[in-house]
């Protein structure tokens, strides 16, 4: 019995296909996440460049035209419904990401705490971490465009070990807006 080969086959493969299986399903979930990033990346450069001329087709705002681009460069994947599109408008570059400007008086520790006194940068009433404001801005203003996504996985593969199910995934494009209007 030891000499009779008969069932090799059938044993090596249950030893190997899981394994194929396996890195087939890694290989599929790396390139759908690879081409979903670069299809976002692609459709907010789109949008930047479109929402720093200013312009909008007639019956429709900015804000519709950009989002439909997006919707368009991601072939649906990536609409207003499945991922958050945000803009937030600075005075310039080197405004961004910095918290408004506030007086650190007692306790002096570094960080804004209730009572201090601020300038309220984005004119919201409130001291914030970022100054920027929410919008596509006016001409000549710094915009901030951000896609977060949840991209769902394709296969089981994540569930099994206890995710979620899904990645997040970001873009972002900085642009300055063109002086329309002849500013």
């Amino acid at each position: 019995m030891r000499r009779s080969e008969s069932g090799n086959a059938a044993v090596e493969m249950a030893v190997v296909l899981p394994g194929l299986f396996l890195l087939i399903m890694v290989l599929v979930e790396t390139m759908s996440l690879m081409w979903v990033s670069a299809a976002m990346e692609s459709a907010l450069r789109s949008a930047s460049r479109f929402g720093l001329t200013g312009w909008s087709p007639d019956g429709v705002d900015r804000q519709a035209a950009i989002l439909r681009l997006v919707a368009e460069r991601t072939i649906g994947l990536v609409s207003e419904r499945t991922a958050t599109i945000e803009s937030r408008v600075y005075g310039s570059f080197g405004q961004i990401g910095l918290p408004e400007p506030y007086d650190d008086t007692l306790p002096r520790n570094g960080h804004f705490d209730p009572g201090e006194s601020f300038i309220d940068v984005n004119g919201n009433g409130h001291w914030d971490a970022d100054m920027g404001r929410d919008g596509f801005g006016g001409p000549g203003e710094v915009v901030v465009y951000t896609i977060t996504y949840n991209a769902p996985f394709l296969t089981p593969l994540q569930r099994w070990i206890g995710g979620g199910g899904f990645t997040t995934l970001r873009a972002s494009a900085v642009v300055r807006n063109e002086p329309w209007g002849g500013g």
